[in-house]
């Protein structure tokens, strides 16, 4: 399921006459395409893993104890945004802490240091508003009780 950044950027983007320019408008906005591709990475270890602050993240770890943490590489660029989805038949709950940020969820929270992922289906969508923010985007409703925050681990 894994699609590396550099397979993307070796296999699906060409470069034109124009360089990076390809897809832009004169205006600068894209046009022609029919979707973003993103990067997607697998997880499978049930330690601690170092994760990209960008594309999406799959955690396909197994058994029935673990409590992996994961960290969120630090934010190299704001506007970037990052997808992370448990989807293992693991009962074991997965942490993600971001490097050098917080999260501001959609309860209001405005300091959290951690997700609490806890279970199969539990999904979130982040956005780096700045170096040292991730703003929560969305928690399916299916998967609202299945993500958690809280400020340790």
């Amino acid at each position: 399921m894994a699609l590396l950044l550099e397979t993307i950027r070796n296999t699906y983007m060409a470069t034109s006459k124009h360089g990076r320019r390809l897809f832009l408008s004169n205006a600068d906005a894209l046009g022609g395409f029919t979707g973003v591709i993103n990067p997607i990475e697998d997880v499978t270890s049930t330690a601690g893993t170092s994760i990209t602050p960008f594309g999406h993240t799959n955690i396909l770890t197994s058994g029935s104890s673990q409590l992996g943490v994961h960290t969120i590489q630090a934010i190299s660029q704001p506007g970037v945004r990052k997808t992370i989805g448990l989807i293992s038949t693991s009962t074991g709950n997965q942490i993600i802490k971001p490097t050098n940020a917080v999260i501001y969820t959609c309860s209001g929270a405005t300091g959290s240091t951690a997700i609490n992922l806890k279970g199969f289906g539990a999904t979130i969508e982040l956005l780096a508003i700045s170096t040292g923010v991730w703003q929560q985007l969305s928690v399916p409703s299916s998967a609202q009780a299945l993500v958690t925050f809280t400020t340790s681990t």
